[in-house]
């Protein structure tokens, strides 16, 4: 599924049916999951046999906001390819071109809200410019660390033990440089 803008209904985003209280029943108002990895502390394997392969988001950066940063021409067809790859390995794909960093934001905390037991792993593609621990949104500078920051045990328990694959493709060079 590809999105020019915001679509921050990812799938699978209700909790599964062992959410509930002591004696089995759904809790809706004060649900608290706990995580629980699905493979043991010392496998030297992640499990990859769930009902899906799992969600995938790509951030891609064409055009920016920021004067001294230059279109990144052909990104565009990287996205289309790094999209149908991912398909291609079972995931289910959002691509989001030129979002504001809010918008990023938005986005990255859905997914986390997102219940994950389904799914195998998560992936995150971020195209755009970037320089030592830096990426660029459309408008604004952020940390690389401000994404995988909300995919934590204790923040996105369903991804628990499971593989969180980030993978960022950005200049890295001065903002004004070229890919």
């Amino acid at each position: 599924m590809n999105s020019s803008s915001p679509n921050f209904h990812f799938p699978s985003n209700k909790m599964s049916d062992d959410a509930g209280d002591a004696w089995g029943k759904p809790n809706f108002l004060n649900r608290h999951i706990e995580a629980r990895s699905p493979v043991g502390r010392n496998s030297a394997f992640y499990s990859m046999n769930h009902k899906n392969r799992g969600l995938a988001i790509i951030l891609n950066h064409e055009f920016f906001e920021i004067k001294t940063l230059k279109a990144r021409s052909g990104t565009k067809v990287d996205c289309e390819k790094l999209s149908s790859t991912l398909q291609g390995f079972g995931f289910n794909v959002f691509s989001y071109h030129n979002l504001r960093l809010k918008d990023i934001t938005k986005v990255i905390e859905e997914a986390a809200r997102t219940d994950h037991s389904e799914n195998d792993c998560f992936l995150l593609a971020v195209l755009s410019h970037g320089e030592m621990g830096i990426l660029y949104a459309n408008d604004a500078p952020y940390k690389p660390e401000n994404l995988w920051a909300f995919f934590t045990a204790d923040k996105c328990p369903s991804l628990a033990g499971k593989p969180k694959i980030f993978i960022i493709q950005a200049t890295s060079g001065p903002p004004s440089s070229t890919d």
